[in-house]
């Protein structure tokens, strides 16, 4: 039976294994590239622009508030909910903008020592390198690596907020939210990815009707 081994056998794997074939994720440079002609479409292009909002008239609709039956909880809620930095139901709109135009949402967590209040803070999409998940579950993303800056030895690696099963606690520094995306992929998809050619044709189309016309006139 053992000649029946390659000798360079050890250089193979299987099809069905290796990291490329446990996720469905656009490369970095692809993701990189979406982010930036999701932002062009959005500043540039009305309709990009409308379908972005539209969502987020229907899902946020009026705004967002906080409702707890205890009153001690609600207090401590709303203390988080409204303070000056946060202003969560202020900030639904954009928070939601941002979540559809991007694929995803970071939103850093700071603690106050003395207060003991946290606030949120924001990361850019573009900033993040990579997301990484636990090691033996791919629906779990456990931490956002961001790309390295000139001056740092190696890149920030933020945790994930997300329940501790030993304690029960959420523990990390940043909460991490995804959509368009499939089960064993970690980056989010903008709304706009599927229609940026389309949105990018009509743009076309109603200037060369527009130039026509005026030809014409």
């Amino acid at each position: 039976m053992a000649g029946m081994i390659d000798a360079d056998d050890s250089q193979f794997r299987r099809l069905s294994s290796g990291g490329k074939f446990r996720r469905r994720d656009l490369t970095p440079m692809a993701q990189d590239r979406m982010l930036e002609i999701a932002w062009y479409l959005f500043e540039q292009n009305p309709f990009a622009r409308r379908l972005i909002t539209m969502m987020t008239d229907l899902v946020v609709g009026e705004g967002v508030g906080v409702e707890a039956e205890e009153p001690k909880i609600l207090a401590a809620a709303e203390k988080v909910w409204n303070h000056p930095i946060n202003r969560i139901g202020d900030r639904s709109r954009e928070l939601h903008n941002a979540l559809a135009l991007n694929g995803e949402i970071i939103l850093p967590v700071a603690v106050n020592d003395v207060s003991g209040v946290p606030t949120i803070g924001y990361i850019d999409p573009y900033q993040v390198d990579d997301i990484e998940h636990r090691p033996d579950n791919v629906l779990v993303p456990s931490f956002v690596r961001l790309k390295k800056q000139p001056g740092e030895s190696e890149a920030r690696r933020i945790p994930i907020i997300q329940e501790n099963p030993l304690t029960g606690q959420l523990e990390g520094e940043c909460f991490y939210y995804a959509i368009n995306k499939l089960p064993n992929s970690l980056r989010g998809r903008s709304d706009l990815l599927a229609l940026a050619d389309w949105l990018d044709l009509f743009d076309q189309y109603m200037f060369a009707e527009v130039e026509r016309v005026r030809l014409l006139s």
